[in-house]
């Protein structure tokens, strides 16, 4: 017999800190949207574990549509702290877009090892995602950084040419 898993959320709220900087090797600066975990009102003094999303599509948007994978509220109250990130290039973050570049995949890791650095940070790292957000999801977890213990990609592309580049490149070229 199937038996739904949903307990009760541990926390009752979370607060958000938009714009914070991180800076990368080559000094360019990365923003991030840290969310964590309440109680009472107050920030959660526990060090947590934390979902963490590296984000094409401006993690500002993702308050008003939930496009590929915005802040979860849902791990929140359940004890995570979630981290919404601009990858370079877009959003908030400096730096020129290079979609899935190998500039994009060295910010990775700086990015995951200033977490884990942080107080709030237990040092464990989940990576989630939607789309894009997935595939980001799945090239961070690919260098075997330490600190990710489990990756939740959601519908990640199969094919970055068949799916995004193809049809991009004979738009732009129509007559």
């Amino acid at each position: 017999k199937w038996v739904d898993y949903n307990p009760a959320p541990s926390y009752d709220g979370s607060t958000a800190q938009d714009n914070v900087e991180v800076t990368m090797d080559d000094g360019v600066i990365i923003t991030l949207k840290l969310v964590r975990t309440t109680k009472a009102g107050k920030f959660s003094t526990e060090a947590l574990p934390t979902i963490t999303t590296f984000t094409p599509y401006n993690k500002n948007v993702g308050d008003t549509i939930p496009l590929g994978g915005g802040i979860n509220p849902y791990f929140v109250s359940h004890g995570y702290n979630h981290v919404l990130i601009d990858v370079r290039g877009t959003g908030r973050s400096g730096g020129a877009w290079d979609p899935f570049s190998a500039r994009e995949l060295k910010d990775y890791p700086q990015v995951l090892d200033w977490i884990v650095a942080q107080p709030w940070s237990n040092g464990v790292i989940g990576m989630w995602g939607i789309s894009a957000t997935a595939t980001t999801s799945i090239f961070a977890a690919s260098h075997g950084h330490p600190a990710i213990k489990a990756v939740f990609p959601i519908v990640p592309h199969g094919d970055i040419y068949r799916d995004v580049y193809r049809y991009a490149i004979g738009n732009c070229n129509a007559n």
